[in-house]
């Protein structure tokens, strides 16, 4: 078994760096809303990494004259804007993590390190076709990866060189990593938990309820953690994998694939089918905030704080809520509409709240729309996106709140796909 790898530097031409601005009000919306840039497209998107609540980076393929190339793109004030770099040679990455602004890697069969936050990038080990899912820090100088066929590497010297780590799992893809420290690394296949306290040294399986195929891990110390599956399947231990208690919403037809906790109360799923479910009491309930075909399939989450977390769907959209993912958006008990509908608001003239309802058909199985509603001022400046979001069928309303705004004619607009609806209002304080 190979032990060390001389590194392979290779420093990745960069084919043009651009400033992509993005037009949403980010810090006016809630619930979940997306931030990618309108240029360049993403085919997919794999992964993210965020070191703080503005700055990050996200990885994926987009189309290149054609062909395909990685794109990387990092944000530094919260996806208002996007800085893009496309490289000019084929590489796959379905893995990114920063340590802090300038160090950080990307992958897949191989894995890149770069130390001037992503302007350059060298190949650091090469391991096809053994291809790597998950990597994450335990400090700066200490790097752990798992992937197909039980494979577990490890740097201890910042990614200069990388070991294999032996362990029993040969025959399976470990989709999930949960690092604690430089000792304490947890890692799950399909059937198969196992943990190491001694480095990688040794590692050693910890039972796990045979109910599912598990997809992922996450840890909040030794004792505390969840581990989640197929069918919407999540268990927790309380006491580092002795037992097990069932805390799964009712089965579904998706896989959770992504999860990320604050702390032992607070934590986030992602599906199959593009679901996002969140949990603040320990996992004893789970709110869904979008529901299953709301998006693609979203891999990777990342909580904040509180109010703020990134998500990215495979069909490439990047994802982000600053209210927790809760939005004032209610569901009406009204027959189901076939047409999109846009209701003037109630009251009007109104101060310093008024109401919108709207309708969205069912659009086609196994798909639901964006819907925005756009709040403009006499001038045609957006002032407010009160909704963006990915709608099932049915009848919505939600209340737009003037206390910040001056009296005066302001416009909303329903947009969705081919549809566009406007009406006016009138604030008066």
């Amino acid at each position: 078994m190979q032990k060390h790898l001389n590194k392979a530097v290779l420093i990745l031409l960069i084919f043009k760096i651009i400033v992509y601005p993005i037009t949403n009000n980010v810090n006016a919306q809630d619930g979940w809303f997306e931030i990618q840039p309108d240029e360049p497209t993403f085919n997919h998107i794999f992964d993210l990494s965020f070191i703080s609540k503005d700055t990050g980076w996200v990885s994926g393929w987009t189309t290149y004259n054609e062909g395909s190339r990685l794109l990387i793109i990092k944000t530094i004030n919260g996806g208002i804007t996007w800085d893009s770099t496309l490289f000019t040679m084929d590489l796959s990455a379905k893995m990114i993590n920063f340590y802090n602004d300038s160090y950080g890697f990307v992958g897949e069969s191989n894995i890149l390190r770069t130390l001037d936050s992503g302007k350059t990038w060298e190949v650091v080990f090469m391991g096809a076709p053994k291809a790597l899912n998950r990597i994450a820090f335990s400090d700066s100088l200490h790097i752990w990866s798992v992937g197909t066929y039980g494979t577990i590497v490890k740097s201890s010297d910042g990614g200069d060189t990388w070991q294999y780590l032996e362990n029993n799992i040969e025959e399976n893809r470990f989709g999930g990593l949960s690092v604690l420290d430089s000792l304490t690394v947890y890692t799950i296949s399909n059937e198969h938990l196992i943990f190491t306290e001694d480095g990688g040294i040794t590692w050693s399986d910890i039972n796990i309820p045979q109910a599912t195929r598990y997809q992922n891990v996450y840890f909040i110390d030794k004792y505390y953690g969840w581990i989640v599956g197929d069918y919407r399947t999540v268990y927790r231990t309380e006491d580092g994998g002795n037992t097990w208690v069932d805390q799964s919403p009712p089965a579904d037809s998706d896989s959770f694939l992504g999860i990320d906790a604050l702390n032992k109360d607070v934590a986030v799923v992602t599906s199959s089918h593009g679901a996002i479910l969140r949990t603040n009491d320990g996992g004893n309930t789970w709110e869904e905030q979008a529901s299953k075909w709301s998006y693609s399939i979203i891999r990777s989450v990342q909580i904040i704080d509180e109010n703020i977390a990134y998500a990215v769907s495979q069909d490439g959209r990047i994802l982000k809520t600053i209210t927790g993912g809760v939005t004032d958006i209610k569901s009406i008990d009204a027959p189901q509409p076939n047409n999109y509908y846009l209701s003037q608001n109630y009251p009007n003239p109104f101060n310093p709240g008024t109401t919108i309802s709207y309708s969205v058909p069912a659009v086609q199985s196994g798909y639901i729309p964006t819907v925005r509603i756009i709040i403009y001022d006499i001038l045609g400046r957006e002032v407010k996106r009160l909704v963006n979001t990915n709608q099932a069928k049915g009848v919505y309303e939600i209340e737009f709140n003037g206390d910040n705004f001056s009296s005066g004619i302001y416009y909303y607009k329903l947009i969705s796909g081919n549809f566009t609806a406007t009406k006016k209002m009138l604030l008066i304080k």
